[in-house]
């Protein structure tokens, strides 16, 4: 017969671990309540629409509806995409026009690159009058004299 202590140890580990695997879910899935994230193609909506909603034009708005739904019946925008941003649109059309802008600011914040997006910036070329300069002079700064080294 086990000691009492390692009784209760023996009778406590699987419990315990099965709480800590419990826990770790819990915890993991706790962020699960984050904005949806829009595909590549269906981003400019978020610009379009929050354009739309800063500038609180109606024409705009609805312009803006009218895509989001035909993307929707097309199948090229999801479910999930389709709810986050009629919400802002129901939102604007209700003259809750702040609240629909921190919204679409949050959605627009919220989107993290895909690899496609990665890979689309790494390939992307700047034409020369855009590059840097590899050679800047170190110019002086404001109020006072260049240094002599």
């Amino acid at each position: 017969m086990l000691p009492p202590s390692r009784l209760v140890r023996a009778r406590r580990g699987p419990g315990v671990l099965v709480a800590l695997v419990l826990g770790a879910v819990l915890v993991g899935t706790a962020g699960c309540d984050r904005p949806t994230q829009v595909a590549a193609g269906n981003r400019e909506i978020i610009t379009s629409l929050a354009t739309a909603v800063s500038a609180r034009n109606k024409d705009w708005l609805e312009s803006n509806a009218r895509l989001i739904e035909t993307r929707h019946d097309e199948g090229r925008l999801s479910d999930a995409e389709h709810d986050a941003l009629t919400a802002v649109v129901s939102k604007a059309m209700a003259g809750d026009w702040k609240a629909a802008e921190q919204d679409i600011y949050a959605l627009r914040e919220a989107q993290v690159p895909t690899a496609e997006d990665i890979r689309n910036l790494e390939q992307r070329k700047l034409a020369p009058e855009d590059r840097a300069p590899r050679n800047v002079p170190n110019a002086p700064r404001r109020g006072r004299a260049p240094s002599r080294s």
